[in-house]
């Protein structure tokens, strides 16, 4: 039985050596383009806490400070959402394509934020607050991939024996991103503004997609359904699962179930509710209930490709895995949106 595990541990190894051959590989992959991966991933971490630091200013200034808030909100939803599908998009696209397309995501995002709030110099209008709510769950968007798609590249990259040491670097710039980011979004706003702070990413996501083009080698994309097989048989070539077979219902029922309960919370608002908000906060909350069961019973029983494995899920290790990092998300956002008010 040993004897069997360790010839198929060889085997995948061989396989995984030659899955290898579209490029990933730490001989092809200079340290700029590592370099260059954890600038954006440093980007990426520090872009919530960058926006907390000037949300209560931007908001002012568009005249809407009730809903400054979703400024960070908006940027968390987008990124919560777009974490599953770009799983879709690597294994239809491959990891350079998708890679790319987190960054023009990102940058042009950032580039309509920044139109956005230029014109606010000339005339403040609530419209464009929303406006700006929009680019900034386009930027999670961005965002996540960002990021995302980092971890997979340093598995490919580092093998078996090196991810550990490159995901510390990873996680450290993570860390050093989230923390220094609202600093950082303070100092820049103080110096040059809040609206000319948002276009400095734009020359640092273009220099960082300038090297990925030309340091990432092309791969080719991938059947994630593919099992490996015996010695005495062929893996089964089948065409790569393109954006069309993403479970699109399973998503628009998820944000339609976060954007409700988000919305119940903003209508609870305040010291004082009338019983008006009282009725649409309750139809709000059980809506949200609603969507999140069709949303379960669509994952399980309708959804060929899931947006989330339920099932997978359900597993005694890995719901606990999930759960604590839950909570553990909902503190630590919980204190950071908290923590700044009382001192503006």
């Amino acid at each position: 039985m040993a004897t069997n595990e360790e010839s198929l541990l060889i085997q995948r190894s061989i396989a995984d050596d030659q899955d290898l051959e579209n490029g990933f590989t730490r001989s092809k992959i200079g340290t700029s383009f590592l370099a260059v991966m954890l600038l954006s991933a440093f980007l990426a971490s520090s872009d919530d806490s960058f926006v907390l630091s000037t949300a209560s200013d931007i908001a002012a200034d568009f005249e809407a400070t009730n809903i400054s808030t979703w400024l960070i909100t908006g940027f968390n939803l987008g990124y919560m959402v777009s974490l599953p599908i770009y799983g879709h998009l690597c294994d239809a696209w491959g990891r350079k394509h998708t890679y790319l397309f987190s960054y023009i995501v990102y940058g042009g995002s950032i580039n309509v934020l920044t139109i956005i709030c230029m014109l606010t110099i000339a005339r403040g209008t609530s419209l464009n607050i929303y406006m700006s709510i929009l680019a900034r769950i386009i930027t999670g968007f961005g965002s996540s991939g960002m990021l995302d798609l980092s971890s997979v590249l340093l598995n490919d990259i580092g093998g078996p024996f090196g991810v550990a040491v490159l995901r510390s670097y990873f996680m450290t710039v993570t860390m050093i991103g989230f923390s220094a980011g609202g600093a950082l979004g303070g100092f820049l706003a103080t110096l040059v503004g809040w609206r000319w702070s948002f276009l400095l990413h734009v020359p640092i996501v273009f220099l960082c997609a300038l090297v990925t083009v030309r340091q990432l080698p092309k791969d080719a994309p991938q059947d994630p359904q593919s099992a490996v097989l015996d010695d005495n048989q062929e893996r089964q070539e089948e065409k790569p699962p393109g954006p069309g077979n993403m479970d699109i219902i399973g998503m628009i029922l998820l944000v339609c179930a976060i954007v409700s309960a988000l919305m119940m919370v903003q209508v609870l608002q305040g010291s004082i509710i009338p019983e008006s908000k009282l009725y649409i906060s309750t139809g709000l909350g059980l809506a949200s209930l609603l969507l999140v069961g069709i949303f379960c019973v669509h994952e399980v029983q309708w959804a060929k490709r899931p947006l989330i494995p339920l099932s997978f899920m359900m597993s005694s290790q890995t719901g606990i895995v999930c759960v604590v990092q839950i909570l553990s998300m909902i503190a630590d956002l919980a204190v950071s949106y908290t923590l700044p008010f009382p001192s503006q």
